[in-house]
């Protein structure tokens, strides 16, 4: 660790002001690369590029201004509505799809706690530089890409860069320089949520040089690639194009021709009355529905897939996907949603099922297939489950978050579809004491007070690590049914409780070893 503190010129109480002051100056603010922009124009220029479209505007404007009191004018405001409506589309899915990657910029908190001058500041987290040392606790976005120098307990949901739902177990011991970003234990990287625990670490990298400013990077690299439809559709319109040019510069010199020979019209009144024919022969040879229509079917298939979260930037990559026998993706987040969900719970009544999906406190109990009714065993489990817990469950404008470990989350969330209000129960049974989660033991246990003149004890853990601590349970068949509920693809925790006098005020290991 005093190697660290040494290639970044700091140490354990943190920078001085003047020091930060000068590296904001010299590396500049820790803020993710955006890279510059598509104005607007741009992204409306994109859409009209096209030979196909240029032929349209080109009709309907010559259309319009050679029979202005007849057909066409409305030939005319038909043909550039057409085109209007197909650039509107394609332009506001892409201006969504820009804001959309843009968000990436907000897993960065705005604020953050850190060391200066031996003292605690709260600084904007982008002037955060290489150097600081940092203060985290749970329910923190890492706002910088941090070496650990202390920790306590402390678990970090890495989802986002390493795919692994479950939060991973963070030290201070050194690993290999060469090992991977899930293997580095002793770094918390930026953008991701401390789930449990507290820790400082140093600074080693800011803004672009993160690793999420890598992601953010390259998402800036993207090129223009031309996709099967595209150049369909561009040879397509240069077929049309030449072939509507040729036929119309053939119909316009035998109509000028007849006309002057039959008429004895001027070249100029032959050619004004010939080109109203030759525009509507050009006006109905043009596929004005094509790019309308190809717009609107790719732009349902982007829809389609923006309600499952899946970011769409160009409408002809919709058509591409379709095409494709393969996809190689990460799980969580893609195939999965990131978000546990409580499927089962087995009491001494035997087996239930919760319905509902991810964090939205919506579900009903079943059992044997059948609507049922909770009962107390059902409710003094999950209510026990809620208390020894550290997650939160908030509604964020309709959309259902959780603050804290996913797997506690999942256990709110449950307690609230079965009408358990977690923040009445806390009311109602204030912690008195708590001993963390641990690696090393697999499991969390906390000291309530109860309405009933006696303290409660609950411990919820790993189903080995807490039913060998049960009295009067068959273990063995308690971990046949676990190993049942594993077997189902299923992350199963058993919780256990005792009572305690009001005499005691703390816990300690030996309070959780037996007779629970």
């Amino acid at each position: 660790m005093e190697r660290v503190l040494r290639q970044v010129t700091t140490s354990r109480h943190g920078l001085a002001s003047s020091d930060a002051r000068e590296r904001l100056n010299t590396d500049g603010p820790n803020v993710l690369p955006r890279g510059r922009r598509e104005g607007p124009l741009t992204l409306l220029w994109r859409q009209i590029n096209n030979p196909l479209i240029w032929v349209l505007i080109g009709s309907g404007a010559v259309a319009m201004l050679v029979d202005w009191d007849g057909e066409g004018i409305k030939n005319g405001v038909v043909i550039l509505s057409v085109v209007a409506i197909n650039s509107l589309i394609g332009f506001f899915q892409e201006f969504r799809a820009g804001k959309a990657i843009e968000s990436l910029s907000q897993m960065v908190p705005e604020h953050v706690t850190v060391v200066r001058d031996g003292r605690h500041h709260t600084v904007s987290a982008d002037e955060l530089v290489s150097g600081d040392v940092v203060l985290l606790a749970s329910g923190d976005h890492v706002p910088a890409d941090l070496r650990l120098m202390d920790t306590k307990n402390l678990h970090i949901d890495e989802a986002m860069l390493t795919g692994e739902s479950v939060p991973s177990s963070k030290n201070s011991e050194p690993v290999d320089v060469d090992a991977s970003i899930g293997d580095r234990s002793c770094m918390a990287f930026a953008g991701t949520l401390v789930t449990y625990g507290t820790a400082s670490g140093v600074v080693t990298a800011t803004g672009a040089r993160t690793e999420l400013g890598k992601i953010s990077s390259l998402l800036q690299q993207t090129t223009d690639l031309e996709t099967p439809l595209t150049k369909a559709l561009g040879e397509i319109g240069r077929v049309i194009t030449i072939g509507i040019l040729l036929v119309t510069a053939l119909m316009l010199a035998v109509g000028i021709a007849r006309t002057m020979w039959e008429t004895d019209a001027s070249f100029f009144d032959a050619l004004r009355e010939t080109l109203i024919f030759a525009i509507a022969l050009a006006v109905g040879a043009i596929p004005e529905g094509l790019p309308a229509i190809v717009t609107i079917a790719l732009a349902i298939g982007v829809q389609r897939m923006a309600r499952r979260r899946a970011i769409v930037r160009k409408l002809p990559a919709v058509e591409t996907l379709g095409s494709t026998t393969v996809i190689c993706s990460d799980k969580t987040g893609t195939l999965t949603r990131n978000e546990m969900t409580v499927g089962a719970l087995w009491t001494n009544d035997g087996r239930y099922e919760l319905t509902g999906v991810g964090y939205e406190p919506r579900g009903e109990l079943f059992r044997d297939g059948e609507k049922f009714g909770t009962t107390t065993d059902v409710n003094q489990l999950i209510t026990s489950a809620a208390l020894c817990n550290d997650a939160t469950l908030r509604d964020d404008e309709g959309r259902w978050t959780i603050t804290g470990d996913p797997t506690e989350g999942a256990l709110i969330v449950a307690a609230e579809k079965m009408g358990i209000s977690t923040d009445s129960i806390r009311s109602r049974y204030p912690r008195r004491d708590a001993i963390p989660f641990e690696s090393e033991n697999q499991w969390m246990a906390t000291l309530h007070d109860t309405p009933d003149q006696v303290r409660r004890v609950i411990v919820k853990g790993a189903p080995e690590a807490v039913v060998r601590r049960c009295g009067n349970v068959d273990v063995e068949a308690v971990l046949a049914i676990v190993d049942e509920l594993a077997a189902g693809g299923m992350r199963v925790l058993a919780i256990a409780e005792r009572e305690a006098s009001l005499e005691q005020v703390e816990l300690n290991h030996h309070d959780v070893e037996s007779d629970l």
